[in-house]
């Protein structure tokens, strides 16, 4: 029984420093007005995602920041809501981003929301 803690008690522990070295790798992108040339709401089964298309120039830093940091994961976001996320794998060069699936009434409302900001929150990496 003694054993059996031990054990449960370490997996805990490794657990905890996987966690943690997993947060240090993770890399945040804001999304604002000015890098977004246009936004498509598309069907995905049941669901609907965002297809965000990047400004060249955001392409071009979206580019960049994934070539510079693969093994890492990506969180996207704007004015602090989670869009999407995953791990980097290889550099994105097509220039888009797709949200995480959601009803057509939050991806209509997301994306009027983007088009509408008119927030001075910080664009790109942060």
């Amino acid at each position: 029984m003694k054993n059996s803690i031990q054990i449960f008690v370490l997996l805990l522990f490794v657990g905890a420093i996987s966690s943690t070295a997993k947060s240090d790798t993770s890399i945040r992108y804001a999304l604002c007005q000015k890098n977004v040339k246009k936004i498509e709401v598309v069907h995905q089964g049941d669901l609907y995602s965002l297809r965000i298309a990047l400004t060249e120039s955001a392409a071009e830093d979206f580019f960049r920041l994934t070539k510079d940091n693969i093994g890492k994961t990506l969180d996207i976001e704007f004015e602090g809501f989670f869009i999407t996320g995953a791990d980097i794998n290889a550099p994105i060069k097509s220039g888009y981003i797709l949200s995480v699936p959601a009803t057509k009434e939050e991806a209509n409302r997301l994306r009027q929301r983007i088009l509408d900001s008119r927030n001075n929150t910080p664009c790109g990496k942060l």
